[in-house]
C-alpha cells in the first residue's frame, strides 16, 4: 500500500482580495479608520489625545494588552499629571495592569454590558 497523501488545502475565499478602491480615483484602497502597526498616527489625532489624557479624571482601557507607544503612554500620563483613575478590563494582565486602580478580569463583552 502507499501512503495516503495529505488532502490539499481548501483555495483561499476570493473575497478576501477584493478591498474597496476609492470611489474618487479608483486607485486608492479604502481602509477603516484606525492605524495598523508601522503607520504614523495623525498629528491632529495625536495632539488630540495627549490633551484628553492630561485633562482626563478616569481613563477606561478595554481589551488592550498596553504594549503599543504612543497609546500605552496615554493613561501613565494622565494619572501622573491629573491623578486619574485608571480602570483596566481585560481577560488577562497587561503591560498596564500594574498601574491600574482597578481590574476587572473577564470579556468586556460580559463585563460591560450595553
Amino acid at each position: 500500500k502507499s501512503p495516503r497523501m495529505p488532502s490539499p488545502k481548501p483555495p483561499l475565499d476570493e473575497a478576501l482580495f477584493n478591498v474597496p478602491l476609492c470611489p474618487t480615483c479608483g486607485r486608492g484602497v479604502l481602509k477603516p479608520d484606525g492605524v495598523y502597526f508601522g503607520e504614523p498616527l495623525n498629528s491632529k489625532v495625536l495632539m488630540g489625545s495627549l490633551r484628553s489624557a492630561r485633562d482626563a479624571k478616569v481613563v477606561l482601557l478595554v481589551g488592550t494588552m498596553g504594549n503599543v507607544d504612543p497609546a500605552r503612554r496615554l493613561p501613565l500620563m494622565a494619572k501622573r499629571v491629573n491623578g486619574a483613575k485608571i480602570i483596566e478590563v481585560n481577560p488577562n494582565s497587561t503591560a498596564l495592569s500594574k498601574h491600574a486602580d482597578v481590574r476587572l478580569r473577564g470579556p468586556s463583552a460580559r463585563l460591560l454590558p450595553e
